[in-house]
């Protein structure tokens, strides 16, 4: 919490606002989110918001001020890291497939964003992670369910599926 604390102290100085409540603590979980990708061990948004005990929207809101001092040079931007590869490691992990697997799940969500499949469907990092996880257990027929990668990973079956989908088609 030191260098995310550190960076909020940062964005406090260059912006002329007092943060209070959800929004304080939302820019808080985005710094926290942020010190997090920087060193390789990213963790999906909606998680840490539940670590903050505050709604998405405002881990949204802090997301989006990171962004913007990222924009105006205030923060670096996360270029030598990838939350994808790190979400992907970490289903993989929860739902017990072969780590072995990861480069194909990398693979395939590459090729989708070549094709341009996210203009279709806009979706967050770790829906393309999911989906593309359920992607590999249909093709291998790993005795992994919807219902098992929803409850798992935390995930409506609805919007990874959308996600299948796509790449799929």
């Amino acid at each position: 919490f030191f260098f995310s604390n550190k960076i909020f102290q940062k964005i406090r100085s260059v912006e002329s606002q007092v943060f209070r409540a959800h929004i304080k603590s939302g820019i808080m979980s985005a710094c926290v989110s942020y010190v997090m990708t920087k060193n390789n061990v990213s963790r999906p948004p909606t998680e840490i918001s539940q670590q903050f005990g505050i709604e998405h929207k405002f881990h949204s809101r802090g997301d989006t001020l990171i962004q913007q001092m990222i924009n105006k040079g205030v923060l670096e931007p996360c270029i030598e890291s990838n939350p994808i590869v790190d979400y992907i490691r970490m289903y993989l992990e929860l739902l017990k497939i072969d780590a072995r697997y990861c480069g194909f799940v990398i693979e395939v969500i590459e090729k989708a964003e070549e094709k341009l499949l996210h203009v279709l469907f806009d979706s967050k990092n770790n829906t393309k992670c999911i989906g593309t996880i359920w992607f590999l257990v249909e093709r291998l027929k790993l005795p992994i369910t919807k219902d098992t990668i929803a409850r798992v990973c935390e995930i409506s079956k609805t919007t990874f599926i959308k996600y299948y989908t796509i790449i799929c088609s």
